[in-house]
């Protein structure tokens, strides 16, 4: 399967949705109004990718302006806690299941524009 297809969900005869890449590469988002995504895709600066389903993200929490907090319904990951700057707009983009994707920045960012993130991490179930 290549790693760069996602799957959506769409109303019957709309168009195929595509994605929004942004200017700061963090995330990517579901193109049109009447799809969304089924699963978060998440990628850290390693190259580790991994995949989580919308369905088992439960309380979307913001702590700080830094910090974005899922926690998960599953019984393998606590919580996937993503941090960096400017996060308001993914948050918007969850709670409609719309971001399809998440990156760690390569570098640090100094641009005064979009979302920026430098970290993903998950926390294990106990």
């Amino acid at each position: 399967m290549n790693p760069e297809k996602y799957a959506f969900l769409r109303k019957p005869g709309t168009a195929a949705p595509s994605l929004l890449s942004t200017t700061s590469g963090c995330h990517e988002e579901v193109s049109t109004a009447e799809s969304v995504a089924i699963r978060l895709v998440l990628v850290q600066k390693s190259g580790q990718r991994f995949s989580y389903p919308y369905g088992q993200i439960g309380l979307i929490s913001i702590p700080t302006a830094e910090t974005l907090v899922l926690h998960c319904n599953c019984g393998l990951l606590d919580a996937i806690t993503i941090r960096g700057r400017s996060l308001q707009p993914l948050a918007h983009l969850l709670d409609l299941q719309r971001l399809a994707l998440v990156r760690e920045a390569a570098h640090d960012f100094e641009g005064t524009g979009g979302p920026h993130v430098s970290s993903i991490e998950l926390t294990a179930a106990e």
